[in-house]
């Protein structure tokens, strides 16, 4: 049967199969099913890039296995870790700096910043993460239509159900939990 090969060439690392023709030559010849190269010429960077050549089969699958039925309950079997420079070390990223990003062929979709912010459909989030922070509130709002979802906390419920087009901001109705009592608005 086909025998896969390895090509390492000008900086990059092919794998190839004869049985893979996917087309996509703008990032790999036809029969590569993976490369691994330089990001950008003179900055550095790697890129990792799966090529499928199927509609049922994934360009680039990431697992990671814990080899213990019974792993520690904080250890990952996957994690990312984003950095920056610091001396001859690294540090956290600041607050509005971007961890992640995950994008739709060069449009960001999901963003993450340093402070813990998830942006979806966004790239300046305001979606705080899930932990408890005092302050702070959960917001998922869709700007391109109807509705949006608040849940705001710490001694009080409260569901707002608001209008921000032509009455920017004007709420419309309001479920609210307070000390046991039920309220509406």
């Amino acid at each position: 049967g086909p025998v896969g090969t390895l090509d390492i060439s000008n900086g990059t690392l092919r794998l190839t199969d004869s049985d893979v023709a996917h087309g996509i030559t703008g990032f790999a010849p036809t029969g590569a099913y993976g490369s691994m190269g330089t990001h950008h010429a003179t900055n550095g960077g790697l890129d990792i890039i799966g090529l499928s050549d199927d509609a049922s089969g994934e360009g680039l699958g990431l697992l990671g296995f814990i080899g213990v039925t019974d792993p520690t309950d904080t250890v990952p079997a996957i994690y990312i870790s984003g950095a920056k420079k610091s001396g001859t070390g690294q540090a956290a990223l600041a607050d509005a700096e971007t961890i992640l990003q995950i994008q739709n062929a060069g449009t960001a979709k999901v963003t993450i910043l340093g402070n813990g912010n998830v942006g979806i459909g966004t790239t300046d989030p305001s979606l705080v993460n899930g932990g408890s922070q005092s302050g702070t509130n959960l917001v998922i709002k869709n700007t391109g239509g109807a509705g949006r979802v608040a849940a705001e906390g710490s001694t009080i419920g409260v569901l707002d159900l608001v209008d921000t087009g032509a009455s920017a901001n004007q709420k419309h109705f309001s479920l609210q939990s307070d000390g046991g009592k039920f309220i509406i608005y």
